[in-house]
């Protein structure tokens, strides 16, 4: 276990520093040890490692993080809600506003359970779409 704490956050501390490659390989590190196969830890790493990538602009991959976290964190809102929006700016940047639409709503609905302040860039994203 503390390996994996040890790793988490360096890999944080890194991102931080804005050295996303360097947060990569110690998040990479968190996956492969003992607790891989917990679902909770490996959201938030997948989380971390989505938003690494989205950062270094591989999109694609950053991606492909962010949803797997997205399914394996479905009990906590507010990581959830700030997932779906990620990936609503994402899909919403490519064009695809069926999809962007989607996690954006999905993000709006969550904020609004835990009555999160910070709403209104997820909504005028969601009301350029609807327009």
């Amino acid at each position: 276990m503390w390996g994996y704490l040890c790793n988490y956050c360096v890999g944080l501390w890194s991102m931080t520093g804005h050295k996303y490659k360097k947060a990569i390989k110690y998040f990479n590190k968190c996956l492969n040890s003992n607790l891989q196969n917990e679902k909770i830890p490996r959201a938030f790493v997948y989380e971390q490692l989505g938003k690494c990538y989205f950062d270094i602009n591989e999109i694609g991959k950053g991606k492909t993080f962010l949803l797997k976290s997205l399914e394996l964190s479905s009990s906590n809102d507010i990581v959830n809600s700030e997932i779906a929006s990620r990936l609503g700016f994402i899909f919403y940047n490519e064009g695809d506003f069926e999809k962007a639409k989607y996690y954006l709503q999905k993000a709006i609905d969550n904020f609004k359970k835990i009555d999160y302040t910070n709403i209104e860039a997820v909504k005028e994203h969601l009301n350029k779409i609807k327009k």
